[in-house]
């Protein structure tokens, strides 16, 4: 599939591991949608990747109200990304709400992705 080489990188990277079995393998499944959650742990791991550190806080933590919904493999990255700047959760009655378990869209995976290259120093504004 198109898809081998990239997913293949990423694994090697560490950005990705893919969905644990019962038998202690993973699989990708590349027609799952990506959650916000993992958007969040990928995102942190690539930038670790291409700078050596995790993106500067630049922004107060942010308790969001369903943070209790966030994947313990996820809190981490979801709380940094936050603090980064990069992910910012939706408004609503209670505060802030990130739906980690959402699907993201192709319009929030491209402005996270947009934030991550430009917090990161990866990314330089025209």
């Amino acid at each position: 599939d198109w898809f081998v080489p990239a997913v293949a990188w990423a694994r090697e990277a560490g950005i990705v591991s893919g969905f644990g079995q019962s038998d202690g393998t993973y699989v990708f499944r590349p027609q799952e949608v990506i959650r916000r959650q993992d958007m969040a742990v990928m995102l942190q791991k690539f930038l670790v990747l291409q700078t050596g550190k995790a993106p500067a806080a630049v922004k107060e933590p942010v308790a969001f109200r369903d943070e209790n919904a966030v994947a313990a493999y996820a809190k981490e990255a979801v709380a940094a990304m936050q603090r980064a700047g990069i992910i910012n959760g939706s408004p609503g009655d209670g505060g802030f709400a990130f739906r980690p378990g959402d699907p993201a869209s192709r319009a929030e995976a491209a402005v996270m992705v947009h934030f991550a290259l430009k917090t990161s120093g990866l990314l330089e504004d025209k």
